[in-house]
């Protein structure tokens, strides 16, 4: 995707124009916008791509397997980060939705749709083991970065699960991804501060 002021506003609108609304298969415009715009090589064709019609929204590939269990991730990802917006003032949830789109089945793919459901809003582990099975909170509960921990040993649990590790690859993938920082939203410090993170994350995992 172009990361433009003009492609964060067009996103905050679709947001906030296609939240609860979803397809027949059941994911939610949101996420197929946010595949549509990621393949999109100008600013104008992501703006395009969030200010679709549903008819063009409903052919558009989302980028993960398409399971009952998929769409019940997908709906509870929209649910519980509508609102949130990341520093650059992208809707939070097209973070989850782009990790996602690099995970090819569908235990991985739920996971990553719902990897910071339970650390950064009101929904928590317990909720979410009501409503997804044991191979998902398995994952989840390694992905959970519990206030406090240590980071680097948080990382290293997750090495030896192959899923948890596949969702964390993917996460710091999009992480890493300096083309999403809009120009005066982050200081040097905090990106000085990302990177020498996310190198400590890879070298451990990798």
């Amino acid at each position: 995707m172009i990361y433009t002021l003009k492609t964060v506003q067009a996103a905050q609108a679709a947001a906030a124009r296609l939240f609860g609304k979803a397809r027949a298969d059941g994911i939610p415009y949101i996420l197929c916008a946010a595949a549509h715009a990621d393949a999109a090589q100008t600013e104008q064709a992501a703006i395009g791509a969030f200010s679709a019609d549903f008819a063009v929204l409903d052919t558009a590939d989302p980028g993960f397997p398409v399971t009952p269990l998929t769409v019940s991730a997908a709906q509870t990802a929209e649910q519980a980060h509508h609102g949130q917006r990341d520093l650059t003032g992208m809707p939070y949830i097209l973070h989850p939705a782009h990790v996602a789109a690099e995970l090819k089945d569908e235990f991985t793919a739920a996971a990553a749709l719902l990897h910071d459901v339970a650390e950064d809003t009101a929904v928590t582990l317990d909720d979410l083991a009501e409503q997804f099975p044991a191979r998902v909170m398995a994952v989840l509960r390694l992905l959970t970065h519990a206030h406090g921990e240590d980071y680097a040993a948080y990382v290293t649990r997750l090495r030896e699960h192959p899923d948890a590790r596949a969702v964390k690859l993917a996460d710091l993938h999009h992480n890493t991804d300096e083309s999403r920082i809009l120009p005066g939203t982050v200081s040097d410090e905090q990106l000085a501060k990302w990177r020498a993170k996310y190198r400590t994350a890879l070298a451990i995992l990798n």
